[in-house]
């Protein structure tokens, strides 16, 4: 569950090109592109708290729930959906095939209701959910936008 909504963002590092007197822009190419979707959760799950941190190990019993964390130097790999319903009933969907936690997650104990912001960076992919490969040119994320006609239930 999440709280406060996501943050979604695309960032593209251009290298840009000038030629003539004065220079004029002639063409640009992408040379980085950064992908990361940023969620804030509220539920006291320890299975979560570790795929936040991209590491982690946890158990449970009947009586208790632990995470044990350090020294594993490697970070989890993971395919994300995020759905987003509209105030116009239309539903926003987002796949990222492969993404990693920044790693970084801080929270308070107090007496409201507790927060765990966290960053997910996709990865450039080699396969989807279904175990194809993605399409030229979407090879980090996929994001649809289903319309809901009047009268329809939404999905």
């Amino acid at each position: 569950m999440t709280v406060g909504g996501a943050q979604f963002r695309v960032q593209r590092q251009l290298l840009q090109v000038f030629q003539g007197s004065p220079q004029g822009l002639v063409q640009q190419w992408a040379v980085k592109e950064t992908v990361e979707l940023t969620v804030s959760g509220m539920e006291w799950n320890l299975t979560n708290l570790a795929r936040f941190y991209g590491a982690g190990v946890t158990a449970a019993t009947a009586a208790a729930e632990t995470l044990g964390f350090g020294g594993d130097m490697n970070v989890l790999h993971t395919a994300l959906v995020y759905r987003h319903s509209t105030p116009a009933n239309h539903t926003i969907d987002l796949y990222i095939w492969d993404a990693q936690p920044s790693g970084d997650m801080q929270f308070q104990f107090q007496e409201n209701a507790h927060e765990f912001p966290v960053t997910w960076s996709a990865n450039t992919a080699t396969q989807m959910f279904n175990g194809a490969k993605p399409p030229a040119n979407e090879e980090m994320f996929r994001l649809i936008r289903r319309i809901t006609l009047a009268g329809w239930p939404r999905p």
